[in-house]
């Protein structure tokens, strides 16, 4: 390159060159050139058509991927369907494989459910209603006919037991109101201050209860003395009993305070049902939190209380 004093151009590769003018940037290393167009490379991976290439691959390598994928799939779906036979022909259609009478089942004893049925991770579940406002204990109401709709008291195929037979025992729903109740079935006894829950144990497949003796440790001393004075005319039960410390109240069970043995064991009978209690709880204290526990008796029941709490409102008279 040459170039004169002062002078404002400059000869370079026999060209000539504004030295006024700033230098051009330089071109980072490995970066494209300037006229670079990305979309031609994709629509190059797309298809390419020199090479005749599909997303980088040919047809033969399509054919060859595609054939791997068919055979391994097909090879995982055999293997699934063969372990599932398998586990299949190891179950039976009408017992479970592990039951609590061979005692390789967790489920070894049942546990005591109620109507109205609830789900609350509180330890005491609150059942909070107006007896004055309808609207406010429907649900508890419409939650025990719901239970009640599943049983047939009017079946002459499904007898009334007094003792255990080789087919499921019926159980009269009528048998849960008697001659001395103040409440009735349309509204179970929410519209007062005296409502009525149902209690029933859960199904545990071929468990057959083991009932207290009239004598037997452990029980309430109010429920002793119940099976004390009824153990001549009172069927071996599953009793039981419901406690609270709030004074003043009081729990009348019907047909009777437990379930006969004679109903199980339950062996997926497909007309069997779970005997059921009615407890009429009376008298329940207005605007306070009546805290009540519920529990079965048996020496292989769970050892757990059902536990709730009632809140009344006071009713208004018409």
């Amino acid at each position: 390159m040459s170039k004169t004093p002062n002078s404002k151009t400059a000869v370079y590769d026999g060209k000539e060159v504004d030295l006024r003018r700033p230098p051009p940037p330089s071109q980072p290393s490995g970066a494209p050139p300037a006229f670079y167009d990305r979309g031609v490379e994709w629509r190059t991976f797309l298809w390419n058509p020199k090479t005749k290439e599909f997303l980088g691959r040919n047809a033969q390598s399509w054919g060859k991927i595609t054939a791997f994928y068919v055979v391994f799939y097909a090879f995982l779906a055999c293997y699934f369907a063969f372990m599932m036979t398998v586990l299949y022909h190891t179950l039976e259609d009408d017992r479970p494989k592990y039951t609590s009478h061979g005692g390789e089942s967790i489920l070894k004893a049942p546990g005591l459910g109620m109507r109205p049925d609830y789900r609350s991770s509180d330890l005491y579940h609150l059942m909070e209603y107006d007896p004055n406002d309808e609207d406010s204990y429907v649900p508890y109401v419409n939650s025990i006919k719901n239970l009640l709709a599943g049983y047939d008291s009017t079946s002459d195929d499904i007898p009334n037991c007094k003792t255990r037979v080789s087919i499921p025992c019926g159980f009269d729903v009528t048998s849960l109101r008697d001659s001395q109740s103040t409440w009735d079935e349309t509204t179970w006894g929410y519209n007062t201050v005296s409502p009525v829950v149902i209690l029933k144990l859960n199904k545990v497949f071929d468990w057959i209860p083991k009932p207290y003796s009239p004598s037997g440790t452990g029980l309430p001393e109010g429920l002793g003395a119940y099976i004390n004075e009824t153990v001549t005319t009172q069927p071996q039960m599953v009793w039981v009993w419901c406690e609270t410390k709030e004074e003043g109240v009081t729990f009348t069970y019907t047909p009777y305070p437990g379930f006969p043995v004679y109903y199980y064991p339950f062996v997926n009978q497909p007309a069997f049902v779970s005997p059921l209690v009615a407890v009429h709880i009376q008298d329940v204290p207005v605007e306070t939190e009546v805290r009540i526990s519920c529990k079965a008796y048996a020496k292989n029941v769970k050892d757990e209380a059902l536990l709730f709490t009632l809140k009344v409102k006071p009713v208004i008279p018409a």
